[in-house]
């Protein structure tokens, strides 16, 4: 029984120290005369972490643990040396985030952004243009990079509204504790804006199986 605790105590113990420790990351992108992208996340300085990197050469991961690293994946395929942004056709849906969209719900999302951009402590330095299928992501990622802008961050990035397409180079790094994430984003999910959304959606489902179980 002794032992039982001892070691249930060990995983407590770093389970707190992963969520309440600061993690780093970095991402660096460049798309002359190719796109390459280079990530990192890293915790104890380097104890524990992951990279991935994507060039012409393909895309690859790396784990870090206990500062020994191991490679997880490495796609080889050969992308070219063409660094024209790739063109998508807008696929059909059947519902967009603007059917959602309220005063209340774009208030709740601008707290939720405030609170992420003090929470990350990020040093960003980015130009270039970006956009998604849906305009209205488009448009809620314009919403992130203008508060990215308004805390001193170098950033000159223009979105494309018309199509799917990342043209972006320039480097992003910061520091996160998981705690602090998870707290912002449990408190964004069950606020009212938020909660009216998934929570009727629930009930339905709920409502459902029981009438199926009584059938």
């Amino acid at each position: 029984m002794i032992i039982i605790l001892y070691i249930l105590g060990v995983l407590l113990f770093i389970l707190a120290a992963l969520l309440l420790l600061p993690w780093r990351f970095g991402l660096q992108a460049a798309n002359q005369p190719a796109l390459d992208i280079k990530a990192e996340l890293k915790w104890a300085f380097g104890l524990l972490g992951f990279r991935a990197s994507y060039d012409s050469e393909g895309f690859n991961t790396r784990i870090i643990l206990f500062g020994f690293s191991k490679a997880l994946s490495s796609d080889n395929q050969k992308t070219g040396t063409d660094s024209a942004p790739e063109k998508r056709k807008r696929k059909g849906r059947r519902g967009s985030l603007s059917d959602y969209l309220n005063r209340s719900l774009i208030a709740s999302f601008t707290r939720l952004l405030r609170s992420l951009v003090r929470a990350l402590h990020l040093d960003v330095n980015l130009s270039g243009r970006y956009g998604f299928e849906e305009p209205d992501i488009t448009a809620m990622a314009a919403l992130l990079i203008r508060f990215l802008a308004g805390g001193g961050s170098a950033i000159n990035l223009t979105p494309d509204y018309s199509q799917s397409v990342v043209d972006v180079s320039g480097y992003l790094r910061g520091r996160v504790i998981i705690a602090q994430i998870l707290g912002i984003g449990i408190r964004f999910l069950f606020s009212k804006p938020v909660r009216a959304i998934w929570w009727p959606k629930i009930k339905i489902r709920r409502k459902r199986k029981e009438i199926i179980q009584y059938a």
